[in-house]
């Protein structure tokens, strides 16, 4: 197991250590100029605000990306406890089967990623994306919450995993297809990331509350009731007009 754990973590982050040095050394860099007239924090903070009612696709978009991650992070704060708690193993069986799994996740993210842009390019269509997305989402957690041994774990590591990278590249584009003005697609682009940073800061405040329902912790109160939040993401899509 640890030759795997080498091979999985150890020399891909070798390489990308090499290749981030030969992208210093060759690649020129010049400092940034300083603006003359920096804008203030208070206005910065206000460019993250909109109007939902006047940009109905984005906010669409905004929400559906808020749901899945809220799912998603329900599934990736407590998974090593659900390790520990539901299936009895010890810390180190735990941290090697985490780490295991999420190798293996690495490959099946990033192919999904690259499998659904591409398609979603070539057939010009996001939403049926979104819907396949939600859908191995809500699979994932729903078999995480009543899974009752390793190799249910790991397929639902796997399903879940697969949505992230599913989602991620699709809603992306998606996101670029509705953004009200493509002329400031940053600010946009930054109002958008907001709907994936708010589940980390929420979510493990909710979480314990589902966890202390019935007999505690209640894994899988938890895990269905991410299930059933990140389903919402496939139903924003079916609402947003501007797309296919």
């Amino acid at each position: 197991l640890t030759g795997n754990v080498v091979l999985i973590f150890v020399l891909p982050v070798a390489l990308l250590a090499v290749c981030f040095l030969f992208y210093v050394r060759t690649v020129p860099d010049h400092p940034a100029a300083f603006a003359e007239n920096p804008e203030p924090l208070s206005q910065v903070f206000r460019q993250l605000l909109f109007d939902p009612r006047e940009h109905r696709d984005f906010t669409l978009v905004w929400i559906g990306r808020f749901l899945l991650q809220t799912g998603l992070t329900f599934f990736s704060t407590y998974q090593l406890y659900f390790l520990l708690d539901r299936l009895n193993l010890s810390p180190q069986d735990a941290g090697q089967k985490l780490a295991l799994v999420g190798g293996i996740g690495i490959a099946v993210t990033t192919g999904f990623a690259v499998m659904g842009g591409v398609l979603s390019d070539r057939w010009q269509r996001r939403k049926v994306f979104i819907y396949f997305a939600s859908a191995l989402a809500a699979a994932g957690l729903t078999v995480m919450a009543f899974a009752p041994n390793v190799i249910a774990y790991s397929a639902a590591t796997l399903l879940i995993l697969a949505a992230a990278g599913l989602f991620g590249s699709v809603d992306l584009a998606m996101a670029g297809d509705v953004v009200p003005d493509k002329s400031a697609a940053g600010r946009w682009m930054s109002i958008l990331n907001v709907a994936g940073y708010i589940p980390s800061a929420i979510a493990p405040v909710l979480a314990p509350l589902i966890l202390a329902i019935g007999s505690a912790p209640n894994y899988t109160a938890l895990y269905l009731t991410g299930a059933l939040i990140a389903t919402g993401a496939g139903f924003t899509a079916w609402r947003i007009r501007a797309v296919r």
